[in-house]
């Protein structure tokens, strides 16, 4: 998520929220960032009045600097009691800048 500007998060964590999602790693420069601001719009959205959509199960957040480490939690180790998690989605917020990078470390996992 290097340099991803800020107006690209703000349309693309709404979209999370609505889509149900119940688990996003946050990987890169940017993942505290990233992370604290779906953080806000989820709290945001328990506190409004009237109350903004939010899925019926809570939503976990984590960040990883860590690039191969993030994607590794993300397709092994996220759980959720609830929520039976079948699809890890990849978005990658750089334009494409690090398509390849994540093609080697899923190709990496694969192989491992």
């Amino acid at each position: 998520m290097e340099g991803t500007p800020r107006r690209y998060l703000n349309e693309v964590i709404p979209k999370l929220i609505t889509q149900d999602v119940c688990y996003v790693c946050t990987i890169g420069a940017q993942c505290e960032f990233a992370h604290d601001l779906l953080d806000e719009e989820i709290c945001y959205r328990e506190t409004e009045e009237p109350p903004l959509y939010l899925p019926k199960h809570d939503i976990m957040t984590t960040w990883h600097h860590e690039f191969d480490d993030g994607i590794r939690f993300a397709i092994y180790a996220v759980n959720d009691e609830v929520i039976d998690i079948k699809t890890v989605a990849i978005l990658d917020m750089t334009g494409g800048k690090e398509a390849a990078r994540i093609e080697a470390v899923l190709k990496n996992l694969q192989t491992a």
